[in-house]
């Protein structure tokens, strides 16, 4: 696209108006130690449609120089009378860094380098407009002279006029006649290849026209002073006041708010006494001059007059006042504010001071007084008034341009509340003069770079916004507009309905997009790319605009275009003419179509595709030898979109001039129509089969076998039959092959053999099966399905069968495959029982005998059933001897047909020894343990003595009494024996040479019976145990039982160990604990403290070492302290 930029020639001074900045000229003076610095005396354009460029260095003390372009390596260095030259620029953004060097070859850092940035654009069109009017004019008439590079003609628009015809570029703009106002003159130019600048990029230029001149006024004044002060008003407040008096022109001070003033002492020479008429005159920047005011100065010497000096101003936001009072000849002086009361006389080197006035309309009136005493007279008072307003004044913007433009130029409005007028500053410059918000900002030619705006307003009187709190703006001009580039769109003709568009450009963060005039996106990082999908065929317009860094966008109307079009109908070629697909032929002559199809490529089998061909050509083979051969083929519409090559037309044929090579087997069956077999190379041939004069259609597996299936062939017999097969390939090549067929259907029987016994214990079978030429047989038990054919060499096993009635069934198989019938299986049958007879005791389990009491066993002592009610042996044994003391048994046993034995029940008779009544103790002393226990040994019946005892440090118990009672089951007679000063240690035996049922040990002689002793003496504890229970004994190894007391201790613990037999292992024992309670001894305080416990039993045969160990354990309150423990031992 071609663009337009503006070179506008202007042509005022540095204090033309609306140019507040001034010229002026920077010499640098360097030494031959500093660092050189680098001049580039003539830098491109910022904007340039130049491809070449010589450029000149120079600086102060600088000889040399190196220099890069868009930081690319340094150059070798020059010298500064040879300039860089640089040619065929291509369009684009260029940096030049240059670093220089002086005599003493000390180089300017390379991190310092001076540098100039440009653009080449060789679509700009330059175009200038000279001898515009200045900016500020009261000339309404315009002259422009328009000229541009190639420019032939041109148009122009004034304001909002419409666009003029077509205009030679020699002919002048002229118009008059201009209204008083702002104006903007828009031009176009016409290159001399026709090609206009666009409308919106016009070169433009603004000035004002103003034809009004300012209104002045002045003050009649009466004055002692013959050069006093004087003032009037003004309407504009950068005009230039003048006044004549006296045939003398003095300069006035406008003081920029609605006022002009002309100080004392300012009139020279010093008028006498008199009255002088005043003119005052006033032009303004657009050279209009006032109407000529008039005024009188009346001069009389001898007035008192006081003079007020540092008045405020006639308006302001100021509040408070500092008045310094003066005059001819006045010493002191007096006042009053706002029509108050006159103040004390005040000697005039103090000044009127006065803080926190309102705000509105104010007034001072001053008297002075003369040394000699004469005041000023209140008729002639000094007077001066003034307003306050105290209401912020603030400047707003508008028109501002975007914080990121490429527009060097703008018009901004200045309003706000109250504001009249307005100064501005650009960056750190100077405020420019007063102008009235009806004028706008006009700025023009922006250079690149960042500027700043600072504005002040001011009310109709001139109260000015501070200075130090402006209205501010600032924003970035960058004229160098940014383009968006586009790199893999994609092909102008295409069947892709996805983009995947990478955008670039220099210095380009983000873009947006639009697609086919749609709206346009978000703002995207430019590293995203434009991915779109699913797009419709046909036609696509993708319009692309860039943002550079600075935030500066590609305009919409400049957008970055890019155009394809989407096909997606299938291009696919069409094959024809391709040979059949099993053929003899070993040539091609195929022909190539198919919708918009024009061009095609092709390969055979694995190969590389061919160049493209016309659909004109045909594909031709030659020479193809036995094998499958693929072809596939690409086709291609007329712009060139071309078939996937993931999917292209593919025909497979296969050459073949060999015929197949065909078996059959041999086969002996009992089956008259059965199935047939052989092999065949060629797994897509027919095969053929004849036997017995009749035709036969097997078929063809993939695995290289053919099949006939059984029940296809009809009339045949037992009797052997030849046959013959044929094949034939898809190419028609027929091979041949031929075998026997035996047919035998005699059925065969199995026999079994090591069958089981009719009825048995036995749980298992191992039947075996054969028979004259059977090899296999299935069977099955009872009613259960029938096992898999199995070798005969394989017996029929079972195991862990169940009581009760079985049958067996089997059938035998012959090598022909002829099988016995299941109505016709050979067949067997038992009965399991493996329950043994159960034998009941019948009467008392024990029966008790004295020493020669005569036994006789009772009638029918016991039963005896079984599940078989076969009962072949039922046997009774054992006679005691009651003559001598013992235990007895009297065992039943029996045996049923099954041959199974019966538990053997006994019944036990128990003779007892007579009691000798004499007691005897083994020990020399014949001591034995004092003890406040009752205790009772229940001794076996061969048993002469027993333990008893305690554990711990030495118990002595001196003076003592120990009584036994011994209550012996035969006699019923208790004896008792007295020892004295008994000390013990780890126990002592006791030796009883009679046989003792019960042994009582008591502290007093006590009569009691057995019962007696477990119900009255003893109780229940918390665990529901019985004080003296009786508790299994199944370990016959143990005969001694130990109860450790201490009387430093709150436990009581009780154990057994294996010491030697004590004869029955189905006696019982139980346990008591008498404790004494030490506090209350003498009184004979006693309670019973630990209950009997079961010991853990271990199950033995009665016989045999064993070992068993058992704790107990008791906690004792602090005051009950054990002392002495019995055992009991109870017989079965």
């Amino acid at each position: 696209m071609l663009r337009f930029f503006i070179i506008t020639t202007l042509f005022y001074s540095c204090t033309a108006f609306h140019n507040p900045f001034q010229a002026g000229t920077f010499n640098a003076l360097l030494s031959e130690t500093d660092n050189p610095i680098a001049i580039i005396v003539n830098p491109p354009a910022t904007l340039s449609n130049q491809s070449s460029f010589e450029i000149s260095i120079a600086g102060v003390g600088v000889t040399h120089y190196k220099y890069s372009i868009n930081s690319a390596e340094y150059s070798g260095f020059f010298s500064v009378s040879q300039p860089i030259a640089l040619s065929s620029l291509p369009d684009g953004s260029y940096q030049l860094r240059v670093v220089g060097c002086n005599s003493s070859f000390k180089w300017q850092g390379e991190d310092n380098a001076t540098e100039v940035s440009w653009v080449v654009d060789s679509s700009i069109v330059f175009i200038g407009l000279i001898n515009t009017p200045q900016k500020l004019t009261n000339n309404t008439s315009i002259n422009i002279t328009v000229s541009g590079l190639d420019i032939v003609s041109y148009k122009y628009k004034l304001d909002e006029s419409a666009w003029s015809s077509e205009i030679l570029v020699d002919v002048i703009i002229q118009s008059e006649n201009i209204p008083d106002g702002s104006h903007i003159i828009y031009v176009c130019g016409k290159r001399n290849n026709g090609l206009w600048q666009a409308e919106e990029e016009s070169t433009q230029y603004q000035w004002v026209v103003d034809t009004v001149a300012p209104v002045v006024t002045v003050t009649d004044k009466i004055s002692a002073s013959g050069s006093p002060s004087l003032d009037g008003t003004i309407d504009d407040s950068d005009a230039l006041i003048t006044l004549k008096i006296n045939n003398i022109t003095f300069n006035a001070i406008n003081e920029a708010n609605g006022f002009w003033k002309l100080e004392s002492g300012v009139i020279q020479p010093v008028l006498s006494t008199g009255t002088y008429p005043i003119e005052v005159t006033a032009v303004d920047k657009a050279f209009n001059s006032s109407i000529v005011a008039t005024g009188v100065l009346k001069i009389d010497e001898t007035l008192v007059l006081a003079v007020l000096e540092n008045a405020p101003q006639k308006f302001t936001d100021s509040s408070s006042i500092d008045i310094t009072v003066s005059g001819v000849g006045i010493v002191f002086y007096k006042y009053k504010l706002d029509g108050g009361v006159w103040s004390a006389e005040i000697p005039i080197s103090t000044h009127i001071i006065t803080d926190n006035l309102t705000a509105g309309d104010h007034t001072i009136s001053v008297l002075g007084k003369k040394t000699d005493g004469v005041w000023q007279t209140e008729v002639h008072s000094t007077v001066y008034q003034w307003n306050i307003n105290t209401t912020p004044i603030v400047a707003v913007l508008s028109g501002l341009p975007e914080t990121i433009t490429s527009t060097t130029g703008w018009e901004i409005t200045v309003a706000g509340i109250d504001v009249a007028y307005y100064k501005y500053q650009i960056d750190d410059g100077v405020y420019s003069s007063e102008f009235t918000v009806t004028n706008k900002i006009i700025l023009s030619n922006l250079l690149n770079k960042q500027y700043t705006i600072n504005v002040i307003g001011a009310n109709i009187n001139r109260i000015w916004q501070k200075i130090e709190v402006p209205t501010t703006y600032s924003w970035t001009v960058d004229s160098v507009l940014p383009k968006a580039i586009l790199t893999n769109t994609p092909q102008e003709y295409t069947d892709i309905k996805l983009t995947d568009i990478a955008v670039g450009g220099v210095d380009l963060v983000v873009y947006k997009y639009k697609l086919d005039g749609g709206v346009w996106s978000a703002e995207i990082p430019i590293a995203t790319h434009i991915i779109i999908d699913n797009l419709s065929d046909g036609d696509h317009i993708i319009s692309v605009a860039g943002k550079k860094s600075n935030g500066l966008w590609q305009k919409d109307a400049d957008a970055t275009i890019y155009n394809w079009n989407i096909n997606t109908v299938p291009v696919i070629a069409v094959l024809s003419g391709f040979p059949q697909e099993f053929s003899k032929i070993k040539t091609t002559d195929i022909s190539v179509s198919g919708t918009n199809v024009v061009y095609y490529k092709y390969k055979v089998d694995t190969g590389a595709y061919s160049s493209e061909l016309p659909v004109s050509n045909k594909i031709s083979l030659t020479g193809l030898t036995d094998k499958k051969y693929t072809i596939s083929v690409l086709g291609a519409n007329e712009n060139r979109i071309w078939q996937k090559i993931e999917v292209p037309t593919v025909y497979s044929w296969t050459v073949d001039t060999a015929a197949p090579v065909i078996t059959a087997n041999t086969k002996t069956t009992s089956v008259v129509s059965p199935d047939l077999s052989g092999t065949v190379n060629d797994q897509s041939a027919t095969i053929q089969l004849l036997i017995n004069e009749s035709n036969y259609t097997p078929t063809n597996n993939i695995s290289g076998v053919w099949l006939l299936d059984a029940g296809l062939i009809t009339d045949l017999t037992n009797d052997a039959y030849d046959y013959t097969v044929s094949a034939t390939d898809l190419a028609g090549n027929t091979g041949t092959g031929s075998g026997t067929l035996t047919i035998d259907t005699t059925v065969p029987t199995v026999i079994l053999s090591n069958l089981p016994s009719s009825v048995t214990n036995i749980d298992s079978i191992a039947i075996t099966a054969g028979g004259p030429d059977i090899v296999s047989y299935k069977y099955k038990i009872n009613d259960g399905i029938w096992s898999d054919f199995i070798p005969v060499s394989t017996p029929i096993v079972e195991s862990s069968l169940s009581d009760g009635n079985y049958t067996i069934y089997a059938c035998g198989k012959k090598a022909v495959g002829t099988e016995q019938l299941e109505q016709n299986a050979t067949s067997s049958t038992w009965i399991v029982d493996t329950t043994p007879p159960v034998i009941t005791l019948v009467g008392e389990p024990v029966i008790y005998l004295n020493k020669g009491d005569v036994y006789t066993s009772p009638v029918d002592g016991a039963t005896v059933t079984d599940t078989s009610g076969e009962i072949i042996s039922a046997v009774k044994s054992g006679v005691p001897d009651s003559t001598i003391s013992g235990v007895y048994l009297e065992t039943y046993s029996a045996i049923d047909s099954a041959g199974n034995i019966a538990i053997p029940v006994s019944r036990k008779i128990v003779v007892y020894k007579a009691f000798d009544g004499t007691t005897v103790f083994t020990d020399a002393d014949n001591k034995i343990e004092s003890s406040t226990v009752d205790k009772t040994i229940y001794l076996d019946y061969d048993d002469q003595f027993i333990y008893i005892g305690y554990m711990g440090e030495q118990m002595n118990l001196n003076n003592r009494i120990l009584y036994f009672a011994l209550n012996c089951e035969e006699t019923g007679t208790v004896g008792s024996t007295i020892i004295d000063e008994v000390q013990w240690f780890e126990g002592r035996r006791v030796n009883l040479p009679f046989k003792a049922k019960y042994l009582y040990m008591a502290k007093h002689y006590i009569n009691i019976s057995e019962g007696q002793n477990l119900t009255q003496k003893y109780k229940r504890i918390s665990d529901g145990t019985v004080w003296g229970e009786r508790v299994e004994i199944k370990d016959p190894n143990i005969n001694e039982f130990r109860l450790y007391t201490s009387d430093n201790t709150t436990k009581t613990s009780l154990y057994a160990i294996n010491r030697a037999n004590i004869g029955n292992p189905q006696g019982k024992i139980s346990f008591v604990v008498y404790v004494k309670n030490v506090e209350s001894y003498n009184d004979g305080g006693y309670g019973w403290m630990f209950s009997s416990a079961p010991l853990d039993a271990i199950d033995v045969d009665g016989i045999g070492e064993k070992t068993f160990t058992k704790y107990f354990e008791l906690d004792l309150n602090s005051s009950e302290k054990p002392n002495v423990a019995a055992v009991v031992i109870t017989p079965p």
